[in-house]
This record gives C-alpha cells, structure tokens and sequence, in this order.
C-alpha cells in the first residue's frame, strides 16, 4: 500500500508537469484518471478496514458477558434519568395554589348641585368622570416557583360638558385604548421567584431567582383650555364653601358659650373676631393681585413706624430721655 501511494503521488506529479508544459492532452488525461482510480481504491481500503475493527471492537464486547453487562447498565441509568427529569418537569409545572382577584370596573363621579332658576328645581350637574376598567391580580404557586401578577385594564379621565362634534363623544383629559382591540394592559406587573433546584433553572429562568418586570403601555393626555378652567373653578369654590362652613360651625359655639356664661367682654371678642373673619373672606388669596400683597405689606410696615414714633413721642412728654431711646429701637 505505501508503494501505490508514492506512486499516486508521481503520477500526479508527473500529470501537473504536462499540464505547465502544454504536452500531450491525452496523456495528461489518462494520467490524471489513473490518479483518481489509485484514490478512490485507497480511500476504500481505509473505510473497509476502519469497518472491520469496529466490528471487531463490537464482537470482542458482545463476547465478553462483564461489557455487556456494563453496557446494559449504563443505558438503565440512562433510562432512569431521563425518566426522572421528565417526572421533575411535570411536578414543575403542577399547580399548588391559584388565586385571581378582578374588579370589572371603578368609577368615581364629580357632581356640582345647582338650583334651576325656571323650574325652581334643584340639579346635578356631572364636572368630573373617572373610569378604571378592570384591575386585578393573581398568585400562582408551584413547587419551585412563585409568580403574582398585578394590572390595569384602561383608564380614562371625561368631562361630560365638553363634547367633539364629529363623534359627540365627552372631551377626555387622559384616555388608553380598550385592552381588547389593542390585546395588552395599561400597566402589568410581574413579578417570579425561583428555586435554584427547580427544573429549567439555567434555561428559562436564566440562573435568576427574583424577577421583576412592568410594562406601561400608551397613556393619551389631553389639555382642553375650557374642561381646565371649568375644574379649577369649580375646586375653587368648593375650597370657598368648605371654609365657610367650619367657621359656621365654630364662631357660632364660641359666641355662643360667652353669652351663656355671661362674659362681655369675651362675647365682644367673639363678635370682633367674626367680623374680621368675614372682612378676610372678601380678600381671597385667589383674589388678590400681587400689587394689594404688596401694598398691604407697605402699609402694615408704615403702621408699625407710626407706632414707633407715637411711643417715642410719648416718652418725651414724659421726660424720660432712656424711654425715648429705647422705644426708637423697638
């Protein structure tokens, strides 16, 4: 065999020195063709004979009875670990406890009651609607896995006195699409926890025992110049009428407990302290302008320097020079 390889070898040798020289085409063709003969034939002799020691190998462990029994069980161990990942897998996915929480829908409406000035009755008039469609949560637990979910269907803020003309449908100040046509929720949450000996770890789970994920899809928000003007006004005069009525509620027990007991001079106060109050309420906060906060801080400043002066002046009459000093300084 080492014989006819060398001699394969001049051949080709000899085949790709006619080709340079341009000799003779045909007996570079036969050359090359007794060349690709002598491969194939070793190429076969080599499979040949690495087929007769494979099965050598397999006759020599078929005739030994310890091989066998080796091979044997080796492929019972195989079997029966496969058998028990499988058994692992289907404990993994079985369902200890499952529990789903859903609420449909949540609705919060604003209302401003009003006097009709026709009929002379009284109405409720809707300023606020607030929608949540379904909000729910759920907790599965498995033998080696923890999962709780948590989401948020749609949400939408309406002002019902504001309408679009093309689909007289109420002006939204935030809207989300329903969760059925877009197929997800607002907002998702999840969160997993994983054994480290739970089947699967490295590959679904990643080798990550604590998993938190939040999806927060598209919130729409919108600014309508009139819906916002209509709610501040509206949150205005409900801080107006709030206040208004805790003081109802003490000025009267205050005026009330003096005049019972007999004290004058408390019963005065009381009634000094309301009119005051109710001259306060005429100069809102929302009311004022920044030049009455300045010039009722000039004129606060200039009443305090007038009784400065005024105590000064005093002392002088009086003839104490140190009293003059002193006040000057106060």
């Amino acid at each position: 065999m080492p014989g006819s390889v060398l001699a394969t070898r001049d051949l080709l040798r000899v085949t790709r020195q006619l080709s340079r020289n341009d000799s003779d085409s045909t007996l570079s063709s036969w050359a090359s063709d007794t060349a690709d003969d002598d491969l194939r034939e070793e190429s076969e002799h080599d499979r040949i004979s690495q087929q007769s020691k494979l099965e050598n190998y397999t006759s020599n462990v078929n005739d030994d009875p310890h091989s066998s029994q080796l091979m044997d069980k080796n492929k019972s161990k195989a079997i029966r670990q496969r058998d028990q990942s499988n058994l692992r897998r289907k404990r993994a996915k079985l369902i200890d406890l499952k529990l789903d929480f859903v609420i449909r829908k949540i609705e919060i409406q604003v209302l401003e009651r009003q006097l009709n000035s026709q009929d002379k009755n009284i109405e409720d008039r809707l300023i606020l609607s607030f929608n949540i469609h379904e909000v729910g949560t759920s907790l599965i637990k498995r033998r080696w896995t923890q999962e709780i979910q948590a989401h948020i269907g749609t949400l939408s803020v309406a002002i019902p006195q504001f309408t679009y003309r093309e689909t007289n449908e109420p002006v939204y100040l935030a809207r989300t699409q329903r969760h059925e046509e877009t197929g997800h929720h607002l907002l998702a949450v999840q969160f997993i926890i994983a054994e480290k000996n739970a089947p699967d770890f490295d590959t679904y789970y990643q080798n990550t025992r604590h998993r938190l994920q939040c999806d927060f899809k598209v919130l729409d928000v919108y600014v309508h110049q009139e819906a916002t003007l209509l709610l501040m006004n509206y949150f205005n005069n409900l801080r107006i009428s709030l206040s208004k009525q805790l003081k109802e509620i003490g000025n009267p027990s205050e005026i009330e407990w003096a005049s019972s007991i007999g004290d004058t001079e408390g019963l005065k106060k009381a009634k000094l302290r309301e009119r005051l109050e109710n001259e306060m309420e005429q100069q809102l906060p929302g009311r004022l302008t920044a030049a009455d906060a300045v010039g009722s801080h000039i004129a606060r400043k200039t009443e305090r320097r007038n009784i400065r002066l005024e105590a000064a002046s005093l002392a002088q009459k009086t003839g104490s020079p140190n009293k003059k000093k002193s006040s000057l300084f106060i």
